[in-house]
């Protein structure tokens, strides 16, 4: 898949994750339960995103190649963000 649709699709999926990640270690080391039930709430969504995204996106990439990835650009990321929670 193009480096584009990493980019403007899945990365802030992954960022989520990633961010949600370090939320739940900090806290765990702050002994706050209410913090890490948010904390792994948020990796677990994020996570059930782009498994459901990453296909969706692959699928789409491989079929339409340059016009998904100018539909994308064209679009701009708030945007993808938008339409990538309705599918997910």
């Amino acid at each position: 898949m193009d480096a584009q649709v990493q980019d403007l699709v899945l990365q802030p999926f992954r960022d989520i994750v990633e961010r949600g990640t370090a939320a739940l270690e900090n806290a765990k080391d702050a002994s706050d339960v209410a913090m890490q039930e948010a904390a792994q709430s948020l990796v677990k969504e994020g996570e059930r995103a782009l498994k459901k995204l990453e296909p969706i996106c692959k699928r789409l990439h491989d079929e339409y190649t340059t016009n998904f990835i100018a539909a994308l650009q064209e679009n701009g990321q708030s945007t993808c963000f938008h339409v990538c929670w309705r599918i997910v």
